[in-house]
């Protein structure tokens, strides 16, 4: 398996093992990684990773990473109130994932 397909699929399996501490690590050093190589990237490209994030901090119960996570789901793909409760009721049920909601 190539690097990049690695680096892709270790924060998803962090994440099925519940090492959410680990995985929220995995998935920002992906996006940092996506950053630093200057890689094209189309919009929305980390709308599942900032959902994901903003459920595993919310299972951590970090809540300086919560209302991070909540200022850019609210100002970068518009989420309103009710979509957030949403994210938060199924962080409740440990879908993290949005692979995870089938």
């Amino acid at each position: 398996m190539d690097r990049g397909k690695k680096i892709f699929f270790q924060g998803w399996a962090l994440v099925y093992l519940k090492r959410y501490q680990e995985a929220c690590k995995e998935i920002e050093r992906r996006k940092k990684l996506h950053a630093e190589t200057n890689a094209p990237a189309f919009p929305n490209q980390f709308r599942d990773d900032d959902e994901a994030l903003f459920k595993l901090y919310l299972k951590l119960d970090n809540s300086s990473k919560v209302n991070g996570y909540k200022e850019i789901l609210k100002s970068a793909y518009k989420f309103d109130e009710a979509g957030l409760k949403k994210l938060e009721h199924e962080a409740d049920q440990d879908i993290i994932l949005n692979r995870q909601r089938f």
